[in-house]
């Protein structure tokens, strides 16, 4: 195997050393990275530049720098010098060229979710023991469907426990801190899940639970008006409500009728937990030739 950086004309004999050569190619100005290709006689299948490029992009960050966020990836491009075969991966995905026709493939973006938990004086005692288990148990599910989970609580006014992460041992942290509050202001947790989902690739989803209707000003229109919104930017919703939520409401604020969920206060743990299953697929498909 001969690699070839395509900014200063150094060869490789393997992708370990090209990996080294990121950061510290002469040629490379800024944040530009450099571009590797192969010599003309290489002949590399796709599972093969694959390998390599998984390779390279596992072990590229060093351990002392920190890992980049979802929306500001870096940009790794792989060109082998022919014409049957190009490979390029951005945060956005990965496209494999393969005999002039190009294969494209989600490169593992996760979907992001935000449980907006009602902590209202009403939630008070097994209620709200019951959506801080089924919020455990949905992070945790949820990672197997590529989705990281953050929480939003929502009394008198809304506010960021976490942003999404996979860190359930965090998660179970903080979710223990959640205490109730007095009434149940149910627009701006949407609002606040809008503005921190703007902006991040792959899926993205609010999960509403609560035990009873929106009481702000304005309410129920200006949390329907809210969640119309959430829609409007392509956010998913889902509502599971308990004891006075209104099933009607449910319908009406979720993406769709069936979404919109009202159960018994027993059964709230379980069907928080259970709500992963009508998150959008985000399962990483397989890359084919």
């Amino acid at each position: 195997m001969d690699i070839i950086c395509a900014k200063c004309g150094k060869h490789f004999s393997s992708a370990e050393s090209a990996r080294e050569h990121r950061g510290h190619c002469n040629e490379t100005k800024g944040d530009n990275e450099p571009n590797f290709i192969h010599t003309k006689n290489a002949k590399l299948s796709v599972e093969e530049q694959e390998r390599i490029l998984n390779s390279i992009i596992k072990n590229g960050v060093k351990n002392n720098e920190p890992k980049s966020e979802s929306n500001n990836a870096q940009r790794i491009q792989v060109t082998p010098n022919s014409k049957t075969e190009q490979v390029s991966i951005t945060n956005t995905g990965i496209e494999i060229r393969h005999e002039g026709k190009p294969t494209t493939g989600s490169a593992n973006i996760p979907g992001h979710v935000y449980l907006n938990i009602d902590c209202s004086a009403s939630m008070y005692g097994y209620k709200l023991q019951q959506a801080k288990k089924g919020a455990y148990n949905f992070a945790k599910d949820a990672l197997t469907k590529n989705y990281l989970t953050g929480i939003i609580k929502f009394d008198s006014s809304a506010t960021l426990i976490f942003k999404p992460c996979n860190d359930l041992s965090l998660i179970e942290t903080r979710l223990n801190t959640l205490e109730v509050g007095k009434t149940t202001n149910m627009k701006d947790a949407i609002y606040l899940s809008c503005n921190l989902l703007k902006g991040l690739s792959g899926p993205k989803v609010i999960v509403i639970v609560t035990d009873g209707m929106p009481n702000s000003p304005g309410d129920p229109l200006s949390s329907l008006n809210a969640g119309d919104f959430a829609k409007s930017q392509q956010i998913d919703i889902i509502a599971i409500g308990t004891d006075d939520a209104d099933h009607t409401f449910l319908k009406k604020i979720a993406s769709r009728s069936e979404l919109g969920i009202k159960v018994s206060s027993e059964k709230l743990e379980q069907s928080i937990t259970s709500s992963v299953k009508l998150l959008p697929g985000n399962r990483m498909p397989e890359i084919k030739s």
